[in-house]
Formats: C-alpha cells, sequence, structure tokens
C-alpha cells in the first residue's frame, strides 16, 4: 500500500503482549522477550497507535511504556486513568489527516477492567465507564474536523452491543 504512494494507518486494537493477562503464567523474561520482537516489528512496519487493554497492562506500565517507545507507535486509551492525578494514563485519542480525510482514532478498554485489581488498581490506574468517555470525546472529535472515527476496542460483548 506504503508503495502506491497510499496513506496508511497501521493500529492494533490490542491483546498481543502477554498470552494470559487474567493469569500471570509467562516464563521468566517471556514478556519482556516478546515486547521487545513485536516493539521492533512494528517500529519496521511503521504501526501508528495501539490500544492498551488487560494484556498489555499485564506487561506492566513499564515494559509497556518501553514498548511504545521502541515501536514508536502512541498508546491509546480513552478510559483508562492515572489514580493520583486523574487524569488520562495514556494519549485519548489520535487525530491524524490521511489523504482527503481527517480520522480520529480512540482506543477504550471494558469497564470490567476495573474488577482487576492486579492489572488496574495495583499500577496506579482506574477506569471510566467506556460509553460515557465517548459520548463525551466523539462530538470533541467531530468539532475538531473528525471526518471519520475509529474505535479501538477491548470491550465485552454487552457493551460493543450498547454502542
Amino acid at each position: 500500500m506504503r508503495r502506491g504512494a497510499h496513506q496508511v494507518l497501521l493500529l492494533d486494537a490490542g491483546g498481543l503482549l502477554v498470552q494470559n493477562a487474567a493469569m500471570a503464567t509467562e516464563r521468566p523474561g517471556e514478556v519482556a522477550a516478546r515486547t521487545e520482537f513485536v516493539a521492533k516489528v512494528y517500529a519496521q512496519l511503521g504501526y501508528t497507535a495501539v490500544n492498551v487493554g488487560p494484556h498489555e497492562l499485564a506487561a506492566g506500565l513499564a515494559d509497556l511504556r518501553r514498548f511504545g517507545k521502541l515501536a514508536k507507535v502512541q498508546l491509546l486509551s480513552a478510559n483508562l486513568r492515572d489514580a493520583k492525578t486523574n487524569g488520562p494514563a495514556f494519549d485519548r485519542y489520535l487525530l491524524r489527516q490521511v489523504g482527503p480525510l481527517k480520522v480520529a482514532v480512540i482506543g477504550v478498554v471494558t469497564g470490567a477492567m476495573a474488577e482487576r485489581g492486579r492489572l488496574v488498581h495495583d499500577q496506579g490506574l482506574t477506569v471510566q465507564e467506556p460509553l460515557e468517555v465517548l459520548q463525551e470525546l466523539v462530538p470533541e472529535l467531530r468539532k475538531q474536523g473528525a471526518d471519520v472515527v475509529v474505535l479501538l476496542s477491548q470491550l465485552r460483548r454487552a457493551e460493543i452491543e450498547t454502542l
């Protein structure tokens, strides 16, 4: 696509870095090795953004942020918050001109993530309800000129149906 002079956004909805986010069953060093490998591949392919979900959080915030820098990607989550500051834990969205379109990309994680103490609370995070966040953010992005809004989600089926 890029060789044909097409403008492309490579995006990842999340779920790749740790195989089983609910259980810490990875062998020592396995997550770090996978994170570094995936980061190198994403950097080489030119990925733009990754949605932060449970599989990314299971790597730990320090390794996740290192992954973002190595991969040269924006880590997105509109509804993960820093518990200390109540500010966004990651970039809430990406707004980029792609050819004739202004494209907004939003990442969200299930509100049920709040139940996962090790992945959320133990890392100093809180989770806002995704629907509330999207009801606020989508009109804001439309006002900023977004022609297309792309949602990268780590939502449960019921949440998707509600959307």
